[in-house]
């Protein structure tokens, strides 16, 4: 259970990253995984978030296979995934910003030809009789508290209830492929008793890939203000 003040840690600093989004004075690009990645104006920048990080370079990407990003922002997953031997990325999004940037940094990297966009809340813009060896989402898995609006509860940082954790977990089997994996980016700010909930409704059962941990030091006396820690989680068949 998060404590209150820890509550309200997070939501100030996730208001902040989402007036960042939109602000002319962002950097147009960063570097991650020595590699330099483009940024479009409204897309979440993966370069402030040791999560995202860890989760692109400790998926278990198939090699020769079929991936799936959901929720590919940036892109990196996609074109990470390309550049580590998929054979065929599919990069799925709600915002059309996410989807030009991950076609951008496709064309950055020499992977076009294997990065395919589609814009997809969960798995609705995904073709039925698609099949994918691997799926990952990098989820917004922070509760919004009862009274933020739609503009306060932005879905790069936000699931309502875990409605879209509930879709995706439901829904995934149908998209996986004969030994199919699936994969979920997850951290303390999240609600892990509720995930463990949604996945068993779906029969299946949380495994942690890879872990990490951080801190946010006070910039006048390098005190630690908060800490962080973030897994990257495989669902596997509660049979």
């Amino acid at each position: 259970m998060l404590s209150d003040r820890y509550k309200q840690a997070v939501l100030s600093e996730v208001a902040e990253y989402i007036d960042e989004l939109y602000s002319d004075e962002r950097p147009k690009e960063f570097k991650l995984l020595g590699l330099r990645w483009t940024l479009l104006h409204g897309v979440y920048d993966p370069s402030t978030d040791p999560a995202a990080w860890m989760d692109v370079k400790k998926t278990p990407y198939p090699v020769g296979g079929r991936f799936l990003e959901m929720g590919c922002g940036a892109g990196m997953a996609s074109v990470y995934g390309a550049l580590q031997g998929c054979a065929e990325v599919v990069a799925a999004d709600i915002a059309p910003e996410a989807l030009e940037n991950t076609r951008v940094n496709a064309e950055r990297h020499g992977v076009a030809d294997r990065v395919r966009t589609v814009q997809s809340d969960v798995f609705s813009g995904i073709d039925a009789t698609e099949r994918f060896d691997a799926i990952y989402w990098g989820s917004p898995f922070i509760e919004p508290p009862d009274e933020y609006g739609p503009d306060e509860a932005h879905p790069a940082y936000f699931d309502n209830g875990y409605a879209s954790h509930r879709r995706f977990l439901r829904e995934a089997r149908h998209y996986l492929a004969p030994g199919g994996r699936l994969f979920l980016g997850f951290g303390t700010e999240g609600n892990w008793d509720l995930l463990e909930r949604i996945a068993a409704e779906s029969g299946l059962r949380t495994s942690v890939v890879a872990s990490t941990s951080y801190v946010e030091e006070d910039e006048d006396d390098d005190t630690v203000v908060h800490e962080y820690g973030a897994w990257l989680v495989e669902f596997l068949p509660a049979d």
